[in-house]
C-alpha cells in the first residue's frame, strides 16, 4: 500500500506537470495565432483610412466644381468598391453625395465636425450595416468627407477560414472594447462572446479601437500533448500496481524464507545438540574423583555443520598413577563417532595391561579395526608422589606445559598417526614438572584458524596460555576465552592435570 501511494502521488505530480505544460504549449501556440492574425488586420487599417484620406484631398483640390468631383468619386464608389457611399461637406453644408442612399443620419452617427483627422463615427445595424468614416481634409481645408462602407449582412458566417492560414481558430473582431453584438463586425463563431481558452489582441482604429479575439477550435499542439496527462496517469497507475503487486510478492516471499529459515535454524539447533549430547555421552564423567592429582577438561562442539566429531580425552586410574590420552579421528559424522568410541574403549583397556606410553600407541595401531581411519593421538603417564611424566605421540600436537615463570611446548619424538601404517613404532618421554607444573592437552581446534599457520596458531596459544592462573578449571576457561572468543570451526578438546 505504501508503494502503491507513492506511486499514485508520483503519477498525479507528474500528470499535472503534464496538463501544465499542455495548457502553457497551447496558450502559446493561440498567443502566436493572435499575434499574426492581428499583423495582418493591422496591415489592412491603413487601406481604409488611406483611401479616405484621398478622397478628402481631392474634395479639397476640386473646389467648388460639383461635376468634377462627383466624377473623381465615381471610381471609389459603388456595390464592388470599397465605399458604397461618399457624401462632401463643405462648412457643414452636402456638397455632393456619390453612390446609394446615405445611411449616416441613422442611429446618431451625425457629429459634426469630426473629432479627429479620421473618426470612424460607428456601426450603422439593419438590413444594409454599414460603418461610417468621417475624413477632415488638410487645414486649412473646410472640406469633411463621409464614407460608409458597407458589412456583410451575416457577420457570423462559422465557413470562413476554412483553408486558409488561420483556419485552426476562431475569431471575432468588434469596434470598440465591447464584447457585444452590436460592436461586433465579423466573427467565424457563434458561440460569442468567446470564452475559455482564448487572447485578445486591442489595433488602433482612427479615433477608435479593433478588439481581435481569437479561441481554438481544437488542439493546437497536437493530439499526443494533449494526450500525455492520461497515458502519464493510465501509465502511472498500472506501473504503480505492478510495483505494489511485485513488493507485495517480494514481502510474502520474503516471509515464506524467514519462516523456512527459522524452521531449518530450529531444526540445525536441535540436530546439533543431539550431536553434543551423544559426543558428550562419549566422554569420561568421573574426573573429579581422581586422587592425588588436579583434573579439568573441556569439550566444544564445532560450528560447521551438525555432524558428531571424532575429538576426545580419557584418564585411567591405575591406582597411584595415571594414563592420559587425548586424539582426534580424521573426518566427521557418524564414523569418525563410532572410530572414536572404538578408540577410547581400546586404549582404555590397553592402558590397564601395559605401562609405557608408546606400548600402548602400538597396540592400538596394531587393531584390525582400525585400518583405513587415521587418528592422531597422544598418551602420557602421570606419576602424581615422583611428579614424573611419560608421553609419547601418534601424530599430535605436543602438549603445553605451564610452569611458575615459563610457559612451553613439550619437546617429543613424533611418530605416525595411528591407522598410517601396519606397522609403527613410537618413542616414550620422560620429564620431572616443577611442583603446580599444569600439563594441557589439546586437539589442533583450539589453535586452528583459516588464514593462519599452525606456528602461527601454536604461538598465540603459547601467549595465552602464559597469562593464565588458578586452578586447573580457570586455566581451561582463561584459555578457552582467549583462543575461542572468534568461534569455533572444528570441534575441540582439552584435558588440563595439576600434581599438586
Amino acid at each position: 500500500m505504501a508503494v502503491f501511494a507513492f506511486a499514485m502521488v508520483l503519477t498525479g505530480a507528474l500528470t499535472f506537470a503534464a496538463a501544465e505544460a499542455h495548457d502553457a504549449n497551447e496558450d502559446r501556440l493561440l498567443g502566436q495565432q493572435a499575434a499574426e492574425g492581428a499583423a495582418v488586420l493591422e496591415a489592412a487599417i491603413p487601406a481604409i483610412t488611406a483611401k479616405a484620406n484621398e478622397i478628402a484631398r481631392v474634395a479639397d483640390l476640386v473646389g467648388d466644381d460639383v461635376d468634377a468631383l462627383r466624377e473623381a468619386l465615381l471610381g471609389d464608389v459603388g456595390d464592388d468598391q470599397r465605399f458604397v457611399t461618399v457624401t462632401v461637406e463643405r462648412r457643414g453644408e452636402e456638397v455632393v453625395r456619390v453612390g446609394a442612399p446615405s445611411r449616416r443620419s441613422d442611429g446618431g452617427a451625425t457629429r459634426q465636425p469630426p473629432d479627429s483627422p479620421v473618426d470612424v463615427t460607428g456601426i450603422l445595424d439593419g438590413d444594409d450595416p454599414r460603418i461610417v468614416y468621417s475624413v477632415v481634409a488638410p487645414r486649412p481645408s473646410d472640406v469633411v468627407v463621409h464614407a460608409e462602407q458597407r458589412l456583410d449582412p451575416e457577420r457570423i458566417d462559422p465557413a470562413r477560414g476554412e483553408g486558409e492560414a488561420f483556419e485552426g481558430i476562431d475569431h471575432a473582431i468588434y469596434l470598440g472594447t465591447a464584447e457585444t453584438m452590436d460592436h461586433l463586425l465579423r466573427a467565424s463563431t457563434p458561440e460569442l462572446p468567446i470564452d475559455g481558452r482564448r487572447a485578445v489582441r486591442d489595433l488602433p482604429f482612427g479615433d477608435e479601437t479593433l478588439r481581435f479575439v481569437v479561441t481554438p477550435r481544437g488542439i493546437l499542439g497536437g493530439g499526443l500533448l494533449a494526450a500525455l496527462p492520461w497515458l502519464t496517469a493510465t501509465a502511472g497507475i498500472v506501473l504503480g500496481l505492478i510495483a505494489a503487486g511485485l513488493v507485495e510478492s517480494l514481502h510474502r516471499r520474503r516471509d515464506v524464507v524467514e519462516r523456512f529459515s527459522a524452521e531449518l535454524q530450529e531444526r540445525y539447533d536441535q540436530e546439533k545438540a543431539i550431536a553434543d549430547t551423544l559426543q558428550r555421552s562419549l566422554l569420561p564423567d568421573h574426573l573429579e574423583r581422581l586422587d592425588g592429582i588436579e583434573v579439568g577438561a573441556r569439550y566444544f562442539a564445532g560450528a560447521e555443520g551438525t555432524d558428531i566429531g571424532g575429538d576426545w580425552y580419557d584418564v585411567v586410574d591405575h591406582g597411584g598413577s595415571y594414563t592420559v590420552v587425548v586424539g582426534d579421528v580424521v573426518g566427521r559424522g557418524v564414523q569418525a563417532a563410532a572410530v572414536m568410541a572404538a578408540m577410547r574403549y581400546a586404549t582404555h583397556a590397553l592402558a590397564g595391561q601395559r605401562s609405557d606410553p608408546a606400548d600402548v600407541l602400538a597396540a592400538v595401531n596394531s587393531l584390525e579395526h582400525i585400518r583405513g581411519d587415521f587418528v592422531t593421538m597422544l598418551c602420557g603417564t602421570v606419576e602424581p608422589a615422583t611428579r614424573s611424566i611419560r608421553v609419547a605421540t601418534a601424530g599430535h600436537p605436543a602438549p603445553l606445559l605451564i610452569c611458575p615463570g615459563e610457559t612451553r611446548f613439550l619437546r617429543l619424538p613424533s611418530g605416525p598417526p595411528i591407522g598410517f601404517l601396519d606397522e609403527a613404532a613410537f618413542t616414550t618421554k620422560q620429564l620431572t614438572v616443577p611442583p603446580g607444573s599444569v600439563l594441557v592437552l589439546f586437539t589442533d581446534g583450539l589453535y586452528e584458524r583459516r588464514g593462519e599457520t599452525i606456528d602461527e596458531g601454536l604461538e598465540r596459544l603459547r601467549d595465552v596460555a602464559s597469562r593464565v592462573h588458578g586452578s586447573v578449571e580457570d586455566i581451561l576457561d582463561q584459555l578457552a576465552e582467549g583462543m575461542l572468543r572468534e568461534g569455533l570451526r572444528d570441534d575441540t578438546a582439552m584435558l588440563a592435570i595439576r600434581i599438586p
